[in-house]
């Protein structure tokens, strides 16, 4: 009985301390303006800004990786 009651106990805690690591990564990530503008201007923004300019294909760069 005590070993299902300390499981119950682990898990539950567990689920709790993953949930509160997530409200502060949230928390954390859309109060930092530092954090929120290094998320739209990231990687992902300067290669459609690249594609839409005509300066690479997207077919370039997955050659490397499928080679």
């Amino acid at each position: 009985m005590r070993k299902k009651g300390l499981e119950l106990y682990l898990i539950i805690s567990s689920l709790v301390a993953v949930i509160i690591v997530i409200v502060c990564s949230v928390v954390t990530v859309s109060s930092n303006i530092v954090i929120k503008q290094s998320l739209h201007q990231g990687v992902l923004f300067d290669l459609i800004e690249l594609k839409s300019q005509g300066m690479i294909e997207l077919d370039d760069l997955f050659d490397d990786i499928f080679d």
